[in-house]
């Protein structure tokens, strides 16, 4: 444990002497005076999911993009904003230091918090009741009328899928055997199927039910998920889409103004930084492997179970 700690010290000691070293060496001369510190605007990387998840952050790109044609600083900072398909095109960015904020699936976020360590945070929530079930016909009145039916979604493995799986469960259907449930990869590839006939029931958020409708008149929102799952009464709310954000990249913000950098550096910097972070939870785990190995070694039988279980495998 000594040596972990000894090792993480060091690579945070050696973090900060490189900004103490370039602060110095930038302000060589202007020791005498005390300059006025100014906050330079910085870059923020922002990645969202097509759809309901990007849709709060339509001003935010508006005034982004009027700065960036007239020239003046409307929004404090710069943005770049990535537009994705799907979750496993975020995820990967964020952790890897190329996103500093992301719009993800709510789900998502607790993933990501674990797999970091507490190193990508949820910031806000931001996307709240935009699930729909649409129908191209007037057969489906409530959860139970889903019973044997087949409806066309996206977004398997994420927020959507658990959202639906629990409120048919609740109703007394088997999400597995009880319905039938076409994952599509994008929301458009559902109202595709709606649009050629193929499919007349669908789960889908705004704004692509509007879409839909605007292609197929006759198409009617028969369920409110949101109004399903209040009905449920059970303390919580549908909550779909949230912000998440690394707080390596605050504590560098705040490292870079205080000493005076310059903030064109931040991509170095921040990449230090996120690095350092994400080699911590390797270094435990392969302290932690070392440790239970020497109490083998001792005799000493290891408490935890799991580790048991990973040395019979091995």
């Amino acid at each position: 444990m000594k040596k972990l700690l000894a090792i993480v010290l060091a690579a945070c000691l050696a973090l900060v002497m490189c900004l103490s070293l370039a602060a110095c060496g930038g302000n060589q001369e202007t020791v005498e005076e005390t300059p006025e510190v100014t906050e330079e605007p910085v870059t923020v990387r922002v990645a969202a999911l097509k759809g309901p998840t990007a849709m709060g952050m339509v001003k935010l790109m508006s005034d982004s993009d009027t700065a960036a044609e007239s020239g003046e600083e409307t929004t404090g900072n710069t943005y770049e904003f990535t537009l994705a398909a799907s979750a496993d095109e975020v995820s990967p960015k964020l952790m890897q230091g190329e996103l500093d904020i992301a719009c993800v699936p709510a789900n998502l976020a607790s993933v990501l918090y674990n797999r970091t360590e507490g190193g990508i945070v949820t910031l806000a929530v931001n996307t709240l009741g935009v699930l729909y079930i649409v129908e191209n016909g007037n057969s489906v009145q409530s959860m139970a009328d889903l019973a044997g039916k087949t409806i066309v979604a996206s977004g398997k493995g994420s927020t959507p899928e658990y959202a639906l799986r629990y409120l048919l469960s609740e109703n007394g259907i088997d999400p597995d055997t009880g319905v039938t449930i076409d994952w599509k990869s994008e929301h458009s590839e559902c109202v595709a199927a709606l649009a050629s006939g193929s499919a007349t029931i669908a789960m889908l958020p705004q704004p692509f039910v509007t879409v839909a409708q605007t292609q197929l008149p006759d198409l009617r929102v028969a369920l409110d998920l949101t109004e399903e799952w209040d009905a449920l009464d059970n303390g919580s709310a549908l909550l779909t889409g949230v912000v998440v954000g690394a707080i390596v990249y605050y504590i560098v913000i705040a490292l870079v103004i205080r000493m005076g950098l310059n903030t064109n550096d931040m991509k170095l910097i921040s990449a230090l930084g996120v690095a350092i972070f994400l080699a911590i939870p390797y270094w435990k785990a392969n302290w932690a492997v070392k440790n239970r190995r020497r109490s083998v070694s001792a005799g000493v039988q290891p408490r935890d179970p799991a580790w048991n279980r990973r040395s019979n495998h091995a």
